[in-house]
């Protein structure tokens, strides 16, 4: 695994829990849009089958898998923290915390650093050139 791959689980993670907030918000709604039409219909269902009952199931697994993906994220950004963290550089640490911690673009790294996109980009270059090389040596460690 690269240093990038590694770093970018945080991102990843993060972007599948922003999708699965939106999935289940929209299965609220439509919660909510057949709870109303069964209040207003009379109870002439007959054996179709429970959409509202089906509905809920579905949010609830959705909430499960939601709840799990957070964990996950917060164990993916406690690995990546350490890593971080052991970085000496304060620039580089503080352009990788934005990056990887604060999920910002590299765009908003250069604009909260003060430094331009060309430079930002030269330096998580280097530095993920050189966490690449305490990746592999980590990984080789535990093997």
């Amino acid at each position: 695994m690269t240093a990038k791959e590694f770093l970018m689980r945080g991102i990843n993670l993060d972007k599948r829990i922003r999708a699965k907030e939106e999935q289940i918000q929209y299965l609220r709604d439509r919660q909510e849009s057949v709870s109303a039409a069964f209040t207003h219909a009379s109870s002439k269902t007959g054996g179709k089958r429970d959409r509202l009952g089906d509905i809920s199931a579905s949010v609830i697994d959705l909430i499960d898998e939601y709840a799990a993906e957070i964990t996950e994220l917060l164990s993916v950004k406690a690995e990546i923290k350490r890593v971080i963290d052991g970085v000496e550089s304060e620039d580089y640490r503080l352009l990788l915390s934005l990056r990887y911690e604060s999920f910002k673009t590299l765009d908003e790294v250069a604009v909260d650093m003060g430094l331009s996109l060309r430079q930002i980009m030269r330096k998580h270059k280097n530095i993920l050139r050189i966490l690449d090389n305490v990746i592999e040596c980590h990984t080789l460690d535990m093997i």
